[in-house]
């Protein structure tokens, strides 16, 4: 219990840490230009539930998680 609760927990911080992010440090950090962000938020819009049921897989799940929080997917439908 205190395992999963411990898991669950993290999961929220990092989809918080990517909800937090500002659009314009990541264009500047990954050198995306606002039509490749775009074509990427249509793929996770599209795509959002299924990756979130990969969270659990480590690096890949983060890095998912991440997207999830930054492109304001919704947690309740996600989950």
């Amino acid at each position: 219990m205190v395992a999963t609760s411990g898991n669950w927990l993290g999961g929220l911080v990092i989809y918080y840490i990517g909800y937090s992010g500002k659009p314009e440090k990541i264009k500047r950090f990954l050198k995306l230009t606002p039509e490749q962000l775009e074509k990427q938020k249509k793929k996770i819009n599209r795509y959002g539930t299924l990756m979130a049921l990969f969270v659990w897989i480590p690096l890949i799940g983060n890095v998912s998680n991440i997207a999830l929080g930054f492109y304001r997917i919704k947690p309740p439908p996600s989950s």
